[in-house]
């Protein structure tokens, strides 16, 4: 199996919005689900990871970003997929997430967010596949200190029933289902507290007076690895 650095450098060559942490993130929880259920990644864009889950002509940002809505990556995304090995073991599905949800069969153990960020797509992604992931497994957004992922975020994750061990890395954030009677008084409590850390993360890029930036920033990474 290739180390998390070898895949790193891989992936650099190719287009993507992934921060290595991120990406850290996304390969031990792939791993990690091998062999308890799909893994199940909704917005491919360049490059996927098991069944992989995009129309391939771009979300709406992309459209407002590169000015046109004449977007096709699936042919890159093959390219990429390619070159990084893992051709084999990805399963591309070129279609819309709500679309395939409607006849998927297999639990998921893992289910990675990254499709387009209004909120009425990102709560469409989650209320489509949130019966497909099973007790155990691990959903995560990317991209979730976007305004509207956040909403659904706080109104689906964070105060739900339906999760514990919320955590937050860089702007992925992850949490693991469970039955809501088996949600813990300190399940709850220990998902509102990263609920409000995580709103002070996001605020990491006010800028801050040079005499209290050095010992902020270490009292920041202290709070960054209390979300992780």
């Amino acid at each position: 199996m290739q180390d998390v650095r070898e895949i790193q450098e891989i992936v650099e060559k190719m287009d993507g919005w992934l921060s290595f942490a991120e990406g850290s993130f996304l390969y031990n929880a792939a791993r990690n689900a091998s062999g308890r259920g799909a893994v199940v990644e909704i917005g491919s864009g360049k490059g996927g990871r098991v069944y992989a889950i995009d129309p391939h002509t771009g979300a709406p940002e992309h459209h407002e970003i590169f000015k046109t809505k004449n977007i096709w990556t699936f042919d890159e995304f093959k390219k990429n997929i390619k070159a990084a090995g893992v051709e084999p073991f990805v399963s591309p599905i070129v279609d819309r997430s709500e679309n395939v949800a409607r006849d998927w069969k297999n639990p998921v153990a893992f289910l990675w967010i990254d499709g387009a960020h209004a909120y009425e797509a990102a709560i469409l992604d989650f209320e489509s596949w949130f019966p497909h992931l099973k007790e155990g497994g691990v959903i995560a957004y990317h991209d979730s200190t976007f305004q509207d992922v956040r909403r659904v975020m706080k109104e689906k994750v964070f105060f739900s029933r339906n999760f514990k061990n919320v955590g937050v890395v860089d702007s992925v954030t992850h949490a693991t289902k469970v039955s809501p009677e088996s949600q813990t008084f300190l399940d709850r409590a220990r998902n509102m507290y990263v609920y409000l850390l995580s709103g002070l993360y996001g605020l990491r890029n006010i800028p801050i007076p040079s005499f209290i930036r050095t010992p902020a920033k270490a009292a920041f990474k202290k709070f960054v690895s209390a979300l992780q």
